[in-house]
C-alpha cells in the first residue's frame, strides 16, 4: 500500500492506494471499535467501509475503499471533508462515529444518480440523441479549473453581439448573479464525461409513452446501470 499521512490531534489518517490501484482513506484509531463498528455500520455505493485491526500498533484503521476510480475527484473532497472533521478530536470514538456519519456519504450517494427534468428531456423525433454526464472536481491549483465568475467571464468573452450579450447578463440578474470576489473560488474542472446513446433499450420515461392522464414527470437513472449503453466522446462529435 502506498500512502501519505497526516497528523491530526487523534492520530493518523493515511491516503492511498491498496495493491489493486483503489484508492483508500484510512484512519488509525487507538482501542476496540468492532462492536461499534458493526452497530453503525453502513453502506455506500461503489464504496467499501471496513475495520481492521492492526496488532503492531494495538489499533484498530477505519478503511474506506473506492471502488470506482472514476469517483476519485468526489473520494477526494470526501476524504478531506473527513480529515477537516478531525482536526479537533481527541477520543477515538468520536472519531469513529464522525467517519460513519451518515451526513458525509449523502452527497456522495447522490451522486451515483442522474436527475432527468421532464418528459421531454429524452423525447427525440429523429436523428441520435445521447445523455452525456460531466463529473467536476474541485481544485484551486489544476488549470483547468475556472470559478463562477472565470465562468462568467468567458462565457460574456464569446458573446461578440451587445444585444446578446445584454440578455445574457440581464438573465444573470435575474438569477440573482452579481460578481463578487466571493465567487471567485471554489474552482472545479472536469474530471471524466460519460457518454450514453439514448436508444430504444436506454430505460427512460419519454413524452411519447406517458399513459394517458400523466402530464409531467421528472425522475432519476443510476449511472451503474447503464454504464453498458456507454460510448467514446469522439462518437457523439461525429454525430453532432
Amino acid at each position: 500500500m502506498y500512502v501519505l499521512h497526516l497528523i491530526v490531534a487523534l492520530s493518523r489518517i493515511y491516503w492511498g492506494k491498496d495493491c489493486d490501484g483503489k484508492f483508500l482513506c484510512v484512519v488509525s484509531l487507538a482501542g476496540d471499535f468492532q462492536s461499534r463498528f458493526m452497530q453503525e455500520k453502513l453502506s455506500v455505493k461503489e464504496m467499501h467501509i471496513d475495520l481492521r485491526r492492526d496488532a503492531s500498533q494495538n489499533s484498530q484503521n477505519l478503511v474506506l475503499t473506492l471502488e470506482r476510480q472514476v469517483d476519485s475527484d468526489l473520494f477526494h473532497t470526501l476524504c478531506k471533508s473527513l480529515v477537516a472533521s478531525l482536526r479537533q478530536v481527541t477520543l477515538p470514538e468520536v472519531a469513529l462515529v464522525d467517519n460513519i456519519d451518515k451526513n458525509y456519504f449523502q452527497k456522495y450517494s447522490d451522486r451515483s444518480s442522474v436527475r432527468i427534468s421532464s418528459e421531454n428531456q429524452l423525447e427525440t423525433i429523429e436523428g441520435k440523441l445521447y445523455l452525456v454526464c460531466f463529473s467536476l472536481a474541485e481544485s484551486q491549483e489544476n488549470a483547468m479549473a475556472m470559478s463562477l465568475n472565470n465562468l462568467v467571464d468567458k462565457i460574456a468573452a464569446l458573446l461578440a453581439d451587445k444585444d446578446v450579450l445584454a440578455i445574457f447578463e440581464a438573465k444573470l440578474a435575474d438569477y440573482g448573479y452579481i460578481p463578487l470576489p466571493d465567487y471567485d473560488s471554489p474552482k472545479f474542472f472536469i474530471a471524466n464525461i460519460q457518454d450514453i446513446p439514448c436508444c430504444d433499450e436506454f430505460p427512460k420515461l419519454v413524452r411519447s409513452g406517458l399513459p394517458v392522464g400523466i402530464i409531467h414527470v421528472n425522475y432519476q437513472i443510476e449511472l451503474d446501470k447503464i454504464e453498458s449503453f456507454a460510448c467514446e466522446f469522439g462518437r457523439v462529435l461525429g454525430d453532432i
